[in-house]
């Protein structure tokens, strides 16, 4: 039986191929867990710069939440604790994420683009958030809808009418970096692993944590925060290197 989740490193990047097909790649406890166990791992390898999350399938990147374990109410906090967990490891993941998207995301799916650093899409790509339908509001998710969409007209009629958009849409809205043609999908991809992977590892961590940690509080206390982070920033060796050698004759 093949495995659900497909992990390999290339270089300095990992990817992460969700490859449980028969069900669209629905998240259940399984799956989320390898999810979970696999982005530890990723946190804590030194040797990867980049992390690439996509599907095994053209036709889908994920259909949200496995309904079947929903029956069971314990069952179903279990999966809701781990796709918790899941969203919370990718989003403060401490190197650069990026979200390979063609067909058809939804729900929960949705949220795992969201979480990751950049979102890049096929022209084919739906996006919907169903759950209104089935009597629930996606609720975990809509932090990162309301985060990531610039209307927040659009945000409330997607997450309220459970109606789709396309890849088209959710550019426009912000909610994706780029969108490509399917043939151009992992090359656009590949495009932006170069050149995230050109970034400090230690700047790239630094930098995400100070922003992170910066979100909620009032703009003054942002910006003293950011300030101390900078001068972290500013202090190590690589990048007074690369100050030294920007500030030698010649090079502008």
């Amino acid at each position: 039986m093949p495995a659900e989740l497909v992990f390999e490193i290339k270089d300095s990047t990992a990817f992460l191929a969700l490859n449980r097909t028969a069900k669209k790649n629905a998240l259940d406890g399984a799956l989320l867990r390898m999810l979970l166990d696999r982005l530890d791992e990723i946190e804590k390898n030194t040797e990867i710069k980049v992390v690439v999350l996509k599907s095994a399938s053209r036709d889908f990147f994920c259909a949200g939440a496995d309904l079947s374990g929903m029956k069971n109410m314990e069952q179903a906090a279990a999966d809701l604790k781990l796709f918790a967990a899941v969203l919370k490891r990718l989003y403060g993941l401490n190197k650069p994420s990026i979200a390979q998207v063609s067909g058809v995301c939804m729900g929960g799916g949705l949220g795992l683009a969201l979480a990751c650093s950049l979102t890049v899409a096929s022209r084919d790509a739906v996006f919907s958030t169903p759950e209104i339908h089935l009597g629930l509001y996606p609720l975990m998710i809509s932090p990162l809808i309301h985060a990531h969409c610039n209307s927040r007209k659009k945000a409330d009629q997607f997450i309220m009418t459970g109606e789709r958009f396309s890849a088209a849409q959710a550019l426009g809205l912000g909610m994706l970096n780029d969108v490509v043609a399917d043939i151009d999908l992992e090359r656009r991809v590949d495009e932006l692993i170069q050149a995230l992977g050109k970034a400090d590892p230690e700047v790239i961590d630094l930098g995400k944590k100070a922003v992170r940690d910066s979100e909620g509080r009032s703009f003054g206390e942002a910006v003293d925060g950011l300030c101390l982070r900078l001068q972290d920033l500013l202090a190590l060796p690589g990048t007074q290197k690369r100050i030294l050698a920007f500030l030698k004759p010649g090079i502008s």
